[in-house]
């Protein structure tokens, strides 16, 4: 496949390009189709951009650097295949082996969420990693899209990025590896977004919006994925909702937060809102 072959600078223009023009279109795109399952809208309304007044020069230095480690990690995946050591398929699909690459697409998400839920854990329980690499990522409370990579570098390259490119191990197809990164990292940045769109038409690219389609309640098999609630609940209490893709790390290691079904059913409208107390 033609990725495979691309040098570090093209990696590097795509991950450039990428990080540029996803946030901003799905900023634009949810704000306009979706404004009624924005999360928590009045909360958004007092905090939003507050973190990067003032630091605007510094925000984008960050946001370059972190898509650049992108670019570089998808890139030496392509390394690690080249040299022998992934083993990525790259013949054509015949028959039923295309109806194994959206398995196998799954299963990428699976080892990227492992690796994430335990980097991001630790980050959270040891003080002293929290205050140096991941503090810069809570600035938000809520989130934009922009929020998905604005972290320490050494934390964005430990908890999301370095999986990208290691998965060239699992036996899968080129195809597989390649469409996961498409996935993962849409997810990342809609999760988010602040748009409960899991269920609509921006979560059907993914398995996660497919599953919530099908089983919208949360009562069956959706309840394993990930929500933008279930994300941006994390954000905002900061020591529930490790996971970014799945939940069953949280739900093993009783992180996830007890009312996070609750409030997706709220804000993607299967449920009322609450009246204020008082």
């Amino acid at each position: 496949m033609a990725p495979l072959t691309w040098g570090l600078a093209t990696w590097l223009l795509v991950a450039w390009g990428y990080f540029a023009l996803a946030p901003w279109a799905i900023d634009r795109a949810f704000a306009r189709w979706y404004p009624a399952r924005r999360i928590a809208p009045a909360a958004r309304d007092r905090t939003v951009l507050r973190s990067r007044h003032g630091r605007r020069l510094r925000f984008v230095a960050v946001q370059f650097a972190n898509a650049s480690i992108f670019g570089a990690c998808w890139w030496l995946g392509t390394v690690l295949q080249r040299h022998g050591i992934g083993q990525l398929r790259t013949a054509a699909p015949e028959g039923w082996a295309w109806a194994l690459v959206p398995l196998e697409v799954v299963a990428v998400l699976l080892v990227l969420d492992t690796q994430f839920f335990w980097v991001h854990w630790l980050a959270h329980r040891s003080p002293a990693l929290y205050r140096r690499f991941h503090r810069e990522h809570h600035v938000d409370h809520h989130p934009d899209a922009w929020s998905a990579i604005h972290q320490h570098p050494v934390d964005l390259f430990l908890t999301t990025a370095s999986p990208m490119a290691w998965a060239v191990v699992l036996p899968i197809h080129a195809l597989s590896w390649w469409l996961a990164l498409v996935v993962a990292n849409y997810v990342n940045l809609a999760g988010h977004s602040g748009y409960e769109v899991t269920r609509f038409a921006p979560g059907l690219v993914t398995p996660h919006g497919w599953l919530s389609m099908l089983d919208p309640a949360r009562r069956l098999v959706a309840g394993v994925v990930q929500t933008v609630t279930h994300h941006d609940l994390h954000h905002q209490r900061c020591r529930v909702n490790y996971a970014l893709y799945f939940t069953h790390w949280d739900r093993l290691m009783g992180t996830l937060a007890a009312d996070t079904d609750a409030e997706y059913r709220v804000a993607s409208g299967l449920a009322p809102v609450s009246p204020p107390v008082g």
